[in-house]
């Protein structure tokens, strides 16, 4: 009988363990990618409103948005290989969704800059093309990363909210 109390207690310290630490994880993930997103909005302010970039600021914007990317898949990774009773308990599926579509406009975009870097200094139509089809792919960017913020902001309070009811 004491054998199962224990094994019980023992169970309820791991899930709440558990708990905490998808907390933390969500926590973390929320915050780098908030920090990272800042510098999303510099080079978007940047693509609209200056008519010229530099080949410095095509690599900068490059490694600030690689950086980004690399988080969103880490984010993205984190949620598919939750617990499935965890996974079942927070339902991370729109969340999952939306930092996909995120991966996918921002590696359009990296793979965009890249073709625009060699030619950014000239003035032709294929670099103004270029711009113009830069310019096209920051709106939806944004979207998608404010998305994706705001589902991560969804499953932080869902998750906290469900360990202050199991108290």
């Amino acid at each position: 009988m004491i054998d199962m109390l224990q094994e019980g207690i023992e169970q309820e310290r791991e899930r709440r363990q558990s708990q905490d630490d998808v907390n933390e994880q969500l926590s973390h993930y929320f915050w780098q990618l908030d920090r990272e997103g800042s510098r999303l909005l510099t080079f978007s302010t940047i693509i609209r409103d200056d008519p010229e970039m530099h080949p410095a600021q095509c690599r900068a914007a490059i490694r600030a948005l690689s950086t980004l990317r690399t988080l969103c898949a880490q984010a993205r990774e984190f949620l598919n290989t939750l617990h499935p009773q965890v996974t079942q308990r927070v339902k991370p599926y729109g969340c999952i969704t939306k930092l996909a579509t995120l991966d996918y406009r921002l590696t359009e975009l990296i793979l965009s800059l890249a073709m625009f870097r060699p030619i950014c200094q000239r003035v032709t139509m294929e670099r103004i093309r270029l711009h113009l089809h830069l310019r096209t792919l920051v709106g939806p960017i944004l979207d998608a990363f404010e998305d994706a913020m705001s589902q991560l902001a969804a499953l932080m309070s869902k998750e906290q909210a469900e360990g202050r009811t199991q108290l």
